[in-house]
Formats: structure tokens, C-alpha cells, sequence
């Protein structure tokens, strides 16, 4: 996916699977102490550094037993990872208790289940994502709808301010602006 920051603030998430009960699950976001950082039940990952203003392209890929962070085509990190993710309920744009919440826009957010679709260093995309091979979650945020586009029957809810804008996009004619306050979408498996 896309992400663009508009302020230098700490914790900023730009997903997270967590919920009050499940810690295994994986959370990815940024701040401007630590740079980008990846939690999966402690940080397994922190370093790199973002700029405000500015899209970032991010995926986060698990490959067999390891998983790794890209930020903008170029690895960040990788850790070992056995865990099998089962969690169908997350967050966009916030932690999951509603807490730091990102200032900016997410762009062609998309999940992808059981394909490694990254596994070294990659020019990030130059168009629009896709659907592809085992996509389990696509959000284009386009021409103003917030619609899962992967054909598998999830359910996007949007709360207290997130909204496409055309202010800042991303390859389409919109991107889901998060306001800094509580803003976020929550996905779940129908």
C-alpha cells in the first residue's frame, strides 16, 4: 500500500490486526523517534525513516518462516516468523484501542494471503494496484468510494472523520484521508 504523513508526530499506525485479546497478531506504523516499526507480540522491527509529505510505498511480506518490511522497494528488515495469521478483524489508520491515529492518506491498500508477492528489492509501482492471485483485501479508494475490491466479501466500516479525498492521491482520483483525531477503518470478514 500508499501511505502519506502530514505531520511528524509520535506513533502514527498504519494498520493494525491486533484487538484487546490477541497481541500475535501484526501492526505496522511510524514515528519520529524510531522510524518505521513492525509488532507481532513485541517490536520486531524499528529503524528506517520516513519523510512527511512525501507517498511512501510499504508492503509488509511474509515468505515462509521470515518476514520482512519494504518501505518504498527496499527491505528494511526481516525477522523469522512462524506464525500462522488468522485474524480477520483489523484497523486502518489507527491502533486498534482507537489510539495514534495517522495524519494523512492511505493509497491502494491491499492484503495478500499465502503469496510472498515481494521477496527482495522491488521498484515500487508506477500504477494502481490490483487484484491479483490470493488477494484477500483491495482498497483503491477510488473516485470517492471505499470499497473492498478483491471479490472476497469483507466489510469496511468507517468511523469519526476518515473520508476519501482528492487532495492527495495516489495513481487514482482518490485516497482515504485520515484526519489525526480518531479516524479509521475497521475490516472484517463477513
Amino acid at each position: 500500500g500508499w501511505v502519506y504523513s502530514t505531520q511528524a508526530s509520535d506513533y502514527q499506525f498504519i494498520f493494525d490486526a491486533r484487538d484487546a485479546t490477541s497481541t500475535g497478531a501484526p501492526s505496522l506504523y511510524f514515528n519520529n523517534t524510531n522510524g518505521w516499526q513492525v509488532w507481532i507480540s513485541e517490536v520486531k522491527f524499528n529503524g528506517g525513516s520516513y519523510r512527511i509529505n512525501t507517498w511512501h510505498h510499504w508492503a509488509m511480506v511474509k515468505n515462509g518462516s521470515t518476514t520482512a518490511l519494504y518501505v518504498d522497494g527496499v527491505s528494511q528488515g526481516s525477522w523469522s516468523d512462524s506464525t500462522t495469521y488468522d485474524n480477520d478483524r483489523f484497523r486502518i489508520g489507527s491502533r486498534y484501542s482507537d489510539l495514534d491515529p495517522i495524519h494523512g492518506n492511505i493509497a491502494d491498500f491491499r492484503v495478500v494471503v499465502g503469496t510472498a508477492v515481494y521477496t527482495s528489492a522491488f521498484t515500487p509501482p508506477t500504477s494502481k494496484l490490483t487484484a491479483i492471485t490470493n488477494t484477500a483485501l483491495l482498497l483503491p479508494f477510488n473516485d470517492g468510494a471505499i470499497v473492498d475490491m478483491s471479490q472476497t466479501s469483507q466489510v469496511v466500516a468507517i468511523a469519526d472523520g476518515a473520508a476519501a479525498s482528492s487532495t492527495q492521491n495516489k495513481f487514482r482520483t482518490t485516497s482515504m484521508y485520515f484526519d489525526g483525531s480518531d479516524a479509521r477503518a475497521e475490516v472484517k470478514s463477513e
